[in-house]
């Protein structure tokens, strides 16, 4: 009789809160259900989109998990995040061939060519040396060269400057990632810079901002940086090309030729969506770029990049990285519901982590952005009593190992650690420096490996840990090309 009234007790317990209890039980019976059902798609790629989160590690794939799913009226952790959804994906080693953390010169030359190769460089073998002209220059072949060869068209979108390191390394080569225009490369180098590539080469589309490597220093009213007086956009313009130079132009171009195109909506990096709405935003132009790409038969490569989160972390400033990372949501949401992935090769990936950590122990439904609360033992969300440093201070659920909100603070000559009391922090503030321990100018990279999370033809390739040059690799197996001659 005992026995009978233990298992009313406890069936009670159970039908109070069924999904509580058995929830967790029943998706996991679910996932092995949708597992088993899953096909391999051995299909030949025609299109290949690859979607580049800057700085976008695993922590700040936490960080926005918890973020979007609070926001969504949830305690976080349950969320799952569109990339999160596709069907493939493998921790990706970061590091350079001489950077334990990485630069996103070496990680994107990685990416786009096949081979890993200096921090600095871009398109250039790991034999070249880093501002040093004389030294040899062997240009590795880019993801550019193998799909124009293919027939296909190539672009690029970006929410920083379309010669940063990142883009920059879809087609051209530079033995510095800063030498976006003519004034950084030194006069005995025959090196052209990289805006000078851009203009030079074929690829179709280029939409972004870092108008200033294009214009003359004498243009009036223009921020131009070019020393050698060359307007860069009107020798475009001269030969042929496209030029979009606002969101009055983007709304008013129309898609009625071969054209290659090229939009510069920013003297430099687009601004921080924390201060500024973008507009055309990088929803906006990544619809454009498929439109106008998918005119090929062909098919196409696309990068898209989401650069800011990555210039967030290094300003120390979680509520702007928040902002990005929720516009990085969307703008994968929305490639996902343009493209066929029976036919298009989706890669959503980084090109490097930052130096930034999640403390312990915090209940769920601690504010990402906010202080870390006790766990309660007797219900799901927090106690709403904020855990203790031995200072008797409280602490947040996030923090970054360097950068400019440190604890560190200089009197005098010297250093001296002084926390601040945090609940005394507007961590709401859009400007609040999350607190670092070690005292620098800018946050920094990590070289924690990332994911890259995958769907469609080959996308069953990226499996376990694998080095990053290999996405080259699954990509060129993707588009059936056999044909690479480095």
């Amino acid at each position: 009789m005992k026995y009978f009234f233990l298992f009313i007790i406890i069936f009670s317990q159970l039908s109070a809160n069924p999904k509580n209890s058995w929830q967790d039980f029943n998706d996991g019976q679910l996932f092995i259900e949708n597992q088993l059902q899953k096909q391999v798609n051995k299909n030949k790629a025609k299109n290949v989109i690859v979607i580049i989160g800057d700085g976008y590690g695993i922590t700040t794939n936490y960080i926005n998990r918890l973020n979007q799913g609070q926001k969504n009226g949830g305690l976080g952790d349950e969320f799952i995040l569109p990339h999160e959804k596709l069907d493939h994906l493998a921790l990706i080693k970061t590091y350079t061939t001489n950077g334990q953390t990485p630069d996103s010169a070496g990680t994107s030359t990685a990416i786009h060519s096949g081979f890993k190769t200096k921090s600095g460089l871009i398109g250039l073998s790991n034999s070249s040396k880093r501002g040093d002209c004389t030294s040899e220059k062997k240009e590795l072949e880019s993801i550019m060269d193998v799909f124009k060869q293919l027939g296909k068209s190539v672009g690029l979108v970006t929410n920083t400057r379309v010669t940063h390191a990142t883009p920059a390394a879809v087609y051209s080569h530079s033995f510095d990632r800063n030498w976006e225009d003519d004034s950084k490369v030194p006069e005995d180098c025959l090196q052209d810079d990289i805006a000078l590539q851009l203009i030079n080469s074929n690829i179709d589309l280029v939409l972004g901002g870092g108008r200033r490597h294009f214009l003359p220093i004498e243009v009036l009213n223009q921020k131009g940086k070019r020393k050698d007086s060359r307007n860069l956009i009107e020798e475009f313009k001269t030969n042929g090309g496209v030029f979009l130079n606002d969101n009055n132009d983007f709304k008013n171009y129309k898609i009625d030729s071969n054209k290659r195109l090229i939009g510069l909506f920013s003297d430099s990096h687009f601004p921080y969506l924390a201060e500024k709405e973008n507009k055309p935003s990088l929803l906006e132009l990544s619809n454009l770029a498929i439109e106008y790409l998918n005119r090929n038969k062909n098919g196409f490569y696309l990068l898209i990049e989401a650069g800011r989160i990555d210039h967030g972390h290094h300003a120390g400033k979680l509520n702007y990285v928040l902002k990005q990372t929720q516009q990085f949501n969307n703008l994968i949401q929305n490639v996902l519901a343009k493209v066929n992935l029976k036919e298009t090769l989706l890669i959503v990936t980084a090109d490097h982590a930052h130096s930034v950590g999640i403390n312990g122990y915090c209940g769920r439904g601690s504010k990402i952005n906010g202080i870390c609360y006790r766990i309660n033992p007797n219900d799901s969300k927090h106690q709403n009593k904020p855990n203790l440093g031995l200072d008797g201070k409280p602490f947040s659920v996030v923090n970054y190992l360097n950068g400019p909100g440190s604890i560190f603070e200089k009197k005098y000559f010297f250093y001296y650690a002084n926390r601040k009391r945090l609940s005394d922090f507007d961590y709401d503030e859009i400007e609040f420096d999350h607190e670092a321990l070690i005292p620098t100018f800018k946050e920094s990279h990590s070289g924690l490996d990332v994911v890259a999370y995958a769907s469609g033809p080959s996308s069953y390739l990226l499996n376990g840990t694998i080095e990053q040059n290999f996405l080259f690799h699954i990509i060129n197996h993707a588009v059936g090309n056999s044909n690479i001659n480095q």
